[in-house]
Parts: structure tokens; C-alpha cells; sequence
């Protein structure tokens, strides 16, 4: 995996900026709400939805917290683990991870890779095509 700049693999991360147009520090954050949807995939009716994971977060350790939710398409290779009442992280890294060549030599899309660090015994990581945040509230207006 080769470690990216978010700003440039997540749609609507404007949103989430910070004043110098920083992505966020994540350390600390929480993970309020984890929702994994297997998709839907119905050939005959030409329906190929992909796995999605939707996520909200609650970024409590900055001068102005709020609470972030991620959404995250055609998500493949979950990998969690110790998810409990308490999941902070130390950090939230994206990268992008190869997927080979077309018989024409032309690269395939790569995969986004998406990997959260963890404070203690808490780990999420997958693969998706597709991330976006969706929405931003105070933490008292998290859905």
C-alpha cells in the first residue's frame, strides 16, 4: 500500500478540512457506528451493488469536535477485529493499492486501501473503490 493524501481519494473531504485546509487529526477519534451492507447483485436484472461500509466517527481530541460519516463503496478483504463498546483510533490512513493490467498492458483502477490505527486491540482495515463523507454534525446531532 502506498500511503496517499486523502484529500485526493475522498469525495466531500472538504467538508472535514480544517482551517488551513489540513486534513483532520484522527487521533483519538471514536468510531460510533459501524455498518457493513453486503450489497446487492442481481445479473438478470442488471443490479451489481458492491459490499459498502458506512461509518461514523465522533473526532473528540480537536479545539472544535464533530462527528463524520464515511461512506465507502464496493469495499472488499474486511479485516476487523476487538470492535467493543470504546474503539478510538490513533490515525486513519488511505492509500492505493494496485490491481494489475489489462491484457493491453493498461493499468486497472487501483483499489483505495483504507486502514485505521489503532489506540489498543481495535482494527478495521478493507479495500474499496469508492469513499466519500456524507456528512458532518456536533456530536450531540450525530445520527
Amino acid at each position: 500500500m502506498n500511503e496517499t493524501d486523502p484529500r485526493l481519494l475522498v469525495t466531500g473531504s472538504e467538508l472535514i478540512l480544517d482551517e488551513r485546509d489540513g486534513w483532520p487529526n484522527f487521533h483519538d477519534a471514536e468510531i460510533d457506528e459501524l455498518k457493513i451492507w453486503r450489497g446487492d447483485v442481481r445479473p438478470d436484472d442488471g443490479v451489481y451493488i458492491g459490499p459498502q461500509i458506512t461509518l461514523q466517527m465522533y473526532l473528540c481530541a480537536l479545539q472544535h469536535p464533530f462527528a463524520v460519516l464515511f461512506r465507502f463503496d464496493d469495499c472488499e478483504n474486511i479485516k476487523m477485529a476487538g470492535f467493543s463498546n470504546q474503539n478510538p483510533i490513533m490515525d486513519l490512513v488511505f492509500g492505493v493499492g494496485e490491481r494489475g493490467l489489462l491484457n493491453d498492458g493498461t493499468p486497472i483502477t487501483p483499489y483505495i486501501t483504507v486502514h485505521f490505527l489503532p489506540v489498543w486491540h481495535f482494527e478495521l482495515s478493507f479495500k474499496c473503490f469508492r469513499a466519500s463523507v456524507e456528512r458532518i454534525t456536533d456530536h450531540e446531532g450525530a445520527a
